[in-house]
C-alpha cells in the first residue's frame, strides 16, 4: 500500500502548511516534522525536474521498481468532521 506519507509526497504541502486540531496530521507533523518532510520532497522534486513525472507518479513507481512487487494499491483518505 502506498500512503504518500500522509500527503507530503504529493508535493502539495510546504513547510508552513498547518492542519486543524481534529486532523491527525497536526500531531503527525508536529515540531519540525513537516519542514523536514517538505525538505526531502524538495530534494526529490529537484531530481525529478527533467523526468516529466509527478510526485504521485514517482511514489507509485518507486515500489514497482523492486522485482518482488507486482502491483501497488494507493489509498485515499478524506478527512471529514461531522458535527
Amino acid at each position: 500500500m502506498v500512503a504518500f506519507d500522509e500527503g507530503v509526497l504529493t508535493g502539495k504541502y510546504n513547510a508552513n502548511s498547518k492542519f486543524t486540531e481534529v486532523d491527525f496530521r497536526s500531531n503527525y507533523f508536529s515540531g519540525d516534522r513537516i519542514e523536514r518532510a517538505v525538505a526531502r520532497v524538495d530534494k526529490i522534486k529537484e531530481e525529478l525536474k527533467d523526468s516529466n513525472l509527478t510526485m504521485p507518479q514517482l511514489a507509485l513507481k518507486f515500489p514497482l521498481a523492486h522485482d518482488a512487487v507486482s502491483c501497488v494499491i494507493p489509498r485515499i483518505r478524506n478527512y471529514v468532521m461531522i458535527v
